[in-house]
């Protein structure tokens, strides 16, 4: 029985999960992990997202993602969508994304598509970006030729 006891509490003082922003509903700050505070929605979350989940506890809102294209080019988001600079938006299109869950976009190139490069959020000339917005709206550009 010893052996058990000393066992559980060695295997608990191993064990630290990552917070869950938006799953714990909460009173004051002490009912939070560390990393979160006790946002206006009395929900546990990040700093830089507090006051955004539901205040029934069961979805974060959404933020916006905006892409524009200069350019002919697509642009895909992972598990999303795509915007595409052929569609009647012309490549100015607006996602509702979940705050604080990294997004993975990738351009996409293909016949008079050739990327160039990200702008705004995004940065450089790799055809994939990652980024996890947090604020109501989330600017990304990418430019074609």
């Amino acid at each position: 029985m010893l052996r058990l006891a000393l066992l559980s509490a060695l295997l608990a003082a191993c064990y630290e999960p990552n917070p869950m922003d938006c799953t714990v509903e909460c009173a004051s700050a002490g009912d939070c992990v560390e990393g979160q505070v006790c946002g206006s929605d009395h929900m546990c979350a990040a700093p830089e997202i507090a006051g955004m989940c539901n205040a029934t506890g069961d979805e974060p809102r959404t933020v916006s993602l905006v892409i524009s294209i200069a350019g002919r080019g697509k642009v895909s988001i992972d598990h999303i969508g795509t915007c595409d600079s052929d569609s009647p938006l012309q490549g100015n299109c607006t996602f509702a994304v979940t705050p604080g869950m990294p997004q993975q976009l990738e351009a996409v190139e293909g016949k008079d598509r050739d990327f160039v490069a990200w702008t705004s959020t995004c940065s450089g000339s790799a055809s994939t970006c990652t980024l996890t917005p947090v604020t109501a709206l989330t600017q990304v550009g990418a430019k074609f030729e």
